[in-house]
Formats: structure tokens, sequence, C-alpha cells
């Protein structure tokens, strides 16, 4: 789907609204502040293509997402150490 640049500097303004919780959270989540700062990167970089702009559908694209990135970074870290 091409977007328009409207829509990208949307979803962008989306994403750095919600970048101070989001690091908090995967700070939380993770225990290292560089790894979330890594997360919220990826999470961006999907987000800029694929975040819808409606807010509540936003929201929880950006909850699912993040559940999703901590729980592969855990697995291949798993992976890694075995």
């Amino acid at each position: 789907m091409a977007d328009g640049v409207g829509a990208v500097e949307a979803r962008a303004a989306l994403v750095l609204r919600h970048r101070r919780q989001l690091l908090r959270e995967f700070v939380r989540r993770t225990g290292s502040w560089s790894e979330a700062e890594e997360l919220v990167g990826e999470l961006t970089l999907r987000a800029l293509e694929e975040l819808p702009l409606e807010p509540a559908a936003g929201a929880a694209w950006l909850a699912r997402e993040s559940e999703a990135l901590v729980r592969r970074r855990r697995y291949l870290r798993s992976r890694a150490a075995a």
C-alpha cells in the first residue's frame, strides 16, 4: 500500500508521542536501557509503514507489536544461549 508523505508523518507523530512510554515499558520488561532503545527503534521503523492512523487502532497495534517484539527477543536470546 503506497501511503502519502502525510500518512507517514502522522504515523511518526503518533510513535513519537508514545516514545517515552514505550521506552519505560521496554526497560521494565527487558531490564536494559540499550535493548529498550533498540526495540523502540525497530518498532518505530515498522510503525512508519503499518501503524493504523485511527488512535484506538494505533494504540492497540503498538501494544500488540510491542509484546511481539519482546517475545521474539526473548526467544532469540534463549536460542542463542542454548
